[in-house]
């Protein structure tokens, strides 16, 4: 009896739908490309020469881990978007994932391969916290005038440690190419 190949099911989307697929969409690695088919109607085939690029990251968010994987397909502008959130469905996300990247790798297109976020995704927190912190520090220097400079510098550290934190989390998730075909499948995995 022969495995069946790693797959997974995603809400639809208006991506999905503009490529024809109607309802739930269950997405297969088929050793050389991705098979969509919609619940509810139609299906699309990607095969590896097809895929211009492929970012995966991780990220820990308010209901459990998201995992994303956006899949660019040769002359289109605008991503396919594959997103996993909490650990329903992992078990065929991941090695579909990992198949697929190591099948662009395979075919000498290894150069595709990303890891991160949207560079919008990645520092939309860290510009948060570093608006709170510049006034936090205006506060300090402008309204908090009756205190020595040691109490005045309390109202923005607490801002200011987090600006450093979110600061490295936007590092991490900021789109880059991978620079091995291992790294990439660690990021999808949720490591590295």
């Amino acid at each position: 009896m022969t495995a069946l190949p790693p797959a997974f099911t995603l809400f639809s989307d208006r991506r999905f739908r503009r490529h024809g697929l109607q309802g739930d969409v269950t997405v297969q690695f088929t050793g050389d490309g991705l098979d969509l088919t919609g619940a509810e109607g139609g299906r699309l085939v990607i095969p590896v020469h097809r895929v211009a690029r492929l970012r995966s990251a991780r990220e820990s968010i308010k209901n459990g881990p998201l995992w994303q994987t956006r899949l660019w397909l040769e002359g289109e502008a605008e991503p396919l978007l594959f997103s996993i959130i909490g650990r329903r469905n992992l078990g065929g996300y991941v090695p579909a994932m990992q198949g697929l990247g190591r099948a662009l790798a395979a075919a000498g297109r290894a150069g595709g391969l990303e890891s991160g976020q949207t560079p919008f995704g990645a520092f939309l927190l860290p510009v948060l916290i570093g608006i709170l912190f510049l006034v936090a520090s205006g506060i300090s220097l402008f309204v908090i005038t009756n205190e020595p400079w040691w109490g005045r510098m309390i109202v923005p550290a607490v801002p200011g440690v987090i600006f450093a934190v979110t600061i490295m989390l936007g590092r991490r998730l900021w789109p880059r190419r991978v620079k091995s075909v291992e790294e990439y499948c660690a990021r999808v995995d949720g490591w590295g």
